[in-house]
Formats: C-alpha cells, sequence, structure tokens
C-alpha cells in the first residue's frame, strides 16, 4: 500500500504497468521543466547517472511520500531519461530500481511503486490529452483514478 501524501490519496490517473525503457522516453514529453526523477532500491543506476544527480533537500518533497527522501534524485533532462531508457534496455529493473518518482515545483508527478508490475499513479492535474499521449507512447491504456484507489 502506498505512504500517506502519496498522489493516489487523491484524484490522480492510472496508467496500466508498461515498459520501463518506454515510460522513461515517453516522461521527456510530460514532465515540466524543473523536475527530477527518483529511483529507489536496485542501485544500479549511479555511476551512468552521476552526472544528473540531485540533491534531494532542493526538492519539495515535504508534499510527497516519505519514501520519497531515500531515492537517489537526478534531473529530468532528456539525456538522463534516455541514459534510464537504456540502462532498462540491458538490465532487468530490480537491479535498477523498484520504485520510481517524479517530483518537482508542485510536488509529486509520477509514483510507481514495484516497477514495472504496478501500474504507475500520475497526477490528476495532468491533462488528458497529455495522459492519452503518454499512454499511447508506452503502449498501455490509461484512465482517471478516484481518491483513495
Amino acid at each position: 500500500m502506498p505512504p500517506s501524501n502519496s498522489l493516489t490519496e487523491l484524484e490522480h490517473w492510472d496508467v496500466d504497468p508498461a515498459d520501463a525503457s518506454a515510460v522513461f522516453l515517453a516522461l521527456g514529453g510530460l514532465l515540466p521543466h524543473g523536475f527530477a526523477i527518483g529511483v529507489l532500491g536496485g542501485g544500479g543506476t549511479e555511476s551512468a547517472l552521476r552526472p544528473y544527480r540531485v540533491d534531494p533537500s532542493v526538492l519539495p518533497l515535504e508534499r510527497c511520500p516519505e519514501d520519497f527522501a531515500r531515492a537517489d534524485w537526478y534531473r529530468a533532462t532528456p539525456d538522463a531519461l534516455a541514459t534510464l531508457a537504456d540502462l532498462c534496455q540491458h538490465h532487468a529493473a530490480p537491479e535498477l530500481f523498484i520504485h520510481v518518482f517524479a517530483a518537482g515545483p508542485d510536488g509529486s508527478l509520477l509514483e510507481w511503486w514495484d516497477a514495472p508490475d504496478d501500474p504507475l499513479a500520475l497526477a490528476g492535474w495532468l491533462p488528458q490529452r497529455a495522459m492519452a499521449s503518454f499512454a499511447r507512447a508506452v503502449g498501455s491504456s490509461f484512465r482517471r483514478a478516484r481518491a483513495g484507489s
């Protein structure tokens, strides 16, 4: 069960499980400027993503689940997302991460608990058109989800 302050406590979007590499490539078109990607567990991303490292103390994580503070955080630049996508092509997801997050000035935008097997939760303020494009890019379906689901 996701922790408190989770996107799932609010109206949000659910995206059915998808290929992790496709998700990272598609995030480039979805994430606003100034967002970061957090990965928790696995540990296989550190050396490849070191140039994109972000100190979590500079992120507004107070409106995010506590687990976000323990993640390794990287600037969500096109190069960093492409590097993550490439890593996913050559490694099993558990070698790289167990959970994936995206956070920025407005708080949490994406929570992917138990990636890549569970659905992705995305912020409810994202427009439906953007969600449709994202779901198409990752080859999955999406739906509006009520708070607490």
